[in-house]
């Protein structure tokens, strides 16, 4: 079994962390620092996390491949729970887990997402829109994370 993350998060800096974890390792990021003083506190996140019966070998290309072909179901998944927070949520239901449909045999995955801090109305709703609108993209710009040397 293999775990599978893919992670885009805020930080109260206003910095914004993407990428996308095999089994706890880190494999893919883009670190976009904020404007002022450095505050690592979180704003909020979004996480799809997958699991799947398959071996994944953790290299930058087959991760990236694996939730490419996921798009459609992950889109899908994205755009409903955006749709889920436009609505409002109590706060006492954070985080907000929603299963994703349709995955292919073998591979089951979630949306979890949260907000630890006040946002704006509707932040965190079009956040995940917009998620879903440039998910290939974003899966392709990310840069590989190399290893430092020895």
């Amino acid at each position: 079994m293999t775990k599978l993350s893919f992670f885009h998060q805020k930080r109260k800096d206003e910095a914004v962390r993407t990428g996308v974890e095999v089994d706890n390792e880190l494999v893919l990021e883009r670190f976009v620092p904020g404007e002022g003083e450095n505050d690592s506190a979180l704003v909020w996140y979004v996480d799809v996390r997958c699991t799947t019966e398959s071996a994944i070998k953790a290299d930058a290309e087959t991760v990236r491949s694996f939730f490419v072909d996921l798009a459609d179901p992950i889109g899908s998944g994205l755009r409903s729970a955006a749709e889920d927070l436009r609505a409002g949520l109590d706060a006492d239901l954070w985080p907000i887990r929603r299963p994703i449909r349709s995955m292919p045999r073998g591979v089951d995955g979630e949306i979890v997402c949260s907000a630890m801090r006040r946002v704006t109305d509707g932040e965190l709703s079009r956040v995940l829109q917009n998620l879903a609108d440039v998910w290939t993209v974003t899966l392709v710009q990310l840069p590989e994370v190399v290893a430092p040397l020895d």
